[in-house]
């Protein structure tokens, strides 16, 4: 069949297959460890969904029903779950969608390959690999937003950068999309504003003030209109995690900080030379060539990225950078496989890190989700058998939150507006942090965070740890008189515990 008269449709659904194929062996590696349970790798992907819960059931956008906490970085995702909640009440909701968002990312990295002049063979087997070195399967089994950015967030790329080669200015439908890629993408992570901006600053030097106009007020909306619902509500205009989360660029060590992500994370090193070096082989293609843009805003990206936000973290916050950057790559690779092999030969070279990333997902996720198995889904089941009314202290909240409802003292500020005002201040020590616990029976925390007064009852600790923060989490009793019972309570539950949980501590004695 000739490539003028093949169907559209088949590269990107054999991609799909492909895509949701890995996926489904991951899952199931991971029921099978967990005991026929699906668990996120993720503590965070239960705070969506305790988010989603309590708006849909109580009206509250919490991560408990006792107050408004702006804890997830991202606007629409708890939205979606929240509208999907009628249909979906178990946890498999996030993980539904994300198979959805991943089947159409495929759809639309399939005709980037199209465009770029790949056969049916080859987009099958560019497009896969393009996917999984994201790596796509740990970002749906997540069941975070990541997947949704992906695909908005090239969506939107692509119709900027046609509009920016084409000899005349987009009008109409055209700046409508883009405004409306920009929104979703937006509203599904913040990050794209870096990506905004580089388009938006193009545009200007383009001289394509409307383009400018519709892509600013698209990115615009979401993030002022959630600024406006979470002031009203008495919290900060942008969500705690992004202001808790975010990376500080300091000037005193400023080419340290920019240095260190790509020192730690080498794939984003190697991508960056590449799109340096396809850059270079360009030079011959017009400035506004549709090529040399792509190359440039992917590059763009990932310097703003890497200078003002986290990388890592389960594969999960720079993979929207894995992506534009292959899809940027795909068409000079073609290109160079044609003319100068040796040249090519140099790109897959330097593309080891970023398969041996992809490689380590396929390993470190199921592992992920058995830690978090072992870790935050017993402490959910403790917490909602002994004390699923009554206040208490912890670190890592979405699964204590999403399987129960007690009020709630987030170390890390995430599901407490006191703590993350006082975080933010930089005064969340000493005897700020005993105000804030006063009048809460028990915490379960890692070591680091207990206070000296709390009495520690007992630890249970995890081995192979990939994504806890720490293998180890602790029991204290904050009132004095809660001690016995938090004893009596832990000495219980301990049967109900995996063999592979090392429990020690007062109340294994």
């Amino acid at each position: 069949m000739s490539r003028t008269h093949e169907p559209r449709i088949a590269g990107g659904a054999l991609v799909a297959g492909v895509v949701l194929g890995c996926v489904a062996v991951s899952f199931f590696i991971m029921r099978a460890r967990t005991g026929g349970s699906f668990v996120y790798p993720l503590d965070d992907s239960y705070i969506h969904l305790a988010l989603a819960k309590n708006l849909a059931d109580q009206g509250v956008y919490g991560i408990t029903s006792h107050e408004f906490t702006p804890a997830s970085s991202s606007i629409v995702w708890p939205l979606l779950l929240a509208a999907l909640r009628p249909f979906s009440k178990g946890e498999l909701g996030p993980l539904a969608l994300n198979m959805v968002f991943a089947a159409l990312l495929a759809t639309v990295v399939d005709r980037g390959l199209r465009r770029d002049g790949y056969g049916a063979s080859g987009r099958v087997l560019v497009g896969s690999a393009i996917l999984l070195a994201t790596p796509i399967v740990s970002n749906v089994l997540i069941g975070m937003e990541h997947t949704l950015h992906m695909l908005a967030t090239l969506l939107l790329v692509h119709a900027a950068v046609d509009a920016l080669a084409a000899p005349e200015a987009t009008r109409g439908r055209g700046l409508a999309a883009m405004a409306l890629f920009a929104m979703i993408a937006t509203s599904a992570r913040y990050e794209t504003l870096f990506v905004v901006g580089i388009l938006g600053l193009l545009a200007l030097i383009r001289r394509r003030l409307a383009m400018a106009v519709a892509l600013g007020v698209g990115a615009a909306v979401p993030v002022a209109g959630f600024a406006l619902f979470s002031v009203t509500h008495g919290a900060a205009a942008f969500p705690y995690p992004v202001l808790l989360k975010r990376h500080h660029f300091g000037a005193a060590t400023s080419l340290v900080d920019f240095a260190m992500p790509y020192v730690r994370e080498r794939h984003l090193l190697a991508l960056l030379v590449l799109l340096g070096l396809a850059y270079a082989g360009a030079r011959a293609q017009p400035w506004w060539g549709r090529g040399k843009l792509m190359l440039v805003v992917a590059a763009a990206a990932m310097v703003l990225h890497t200078s003002f936000a986290k990388v890592g973290w389960l594969f999960r916050y720079e993979s929207y950078l894995v992506l534009l950057s292959l899809v940027a790559l795909a068409e000079p690779m073609r290109a160079a496989w044609g003319r100068f092999r040796v040249y090519a030969l140099a790109f897959v070279l330097l593309l080891v890190p970023v398969v041996t990333r992809s490689v380590h997902s396929f390993i470190k996720t199921p592992t992920a989700s058995y830690n978090i198995y072992e870790q935050q889904m017993q402490m959910a089941r403790f917490v909602a058998r002994y004390y699923p009314d009554q206040p208490i202290v912890i670190q890592d909240v979405g699964a204590i939150a999403y399987f129960s409802d007690p009020p709630v003292v987030d170390l890390i500020g995430l599901g407490s507006p006191a703590v993350a005002r006082l975080k933010l201040a930089a005064v969340f020590h000493g005897d700020a942090i005993d105000g804030v616990v006063q009048g809460h029976k028990i915490a379960i925390v890692y070591d680091k965070m207990a206070r000296p007064a709390w009495q520690k009852v007992g630890s249970w600790g995890i081995a192979d740890n990939v994504v806890c923060e720490e293998p180890r989490v602790s029991f204290y009793a904050i009132d004095p008189g809660e001690g016995a019972r938090l004893v009596a309570s832990l000495r219980e539950f301990a049967p109900l515990l995996p063999a592979t949980v090392e429990q020690s501590g007062e109340y294994t004695r």
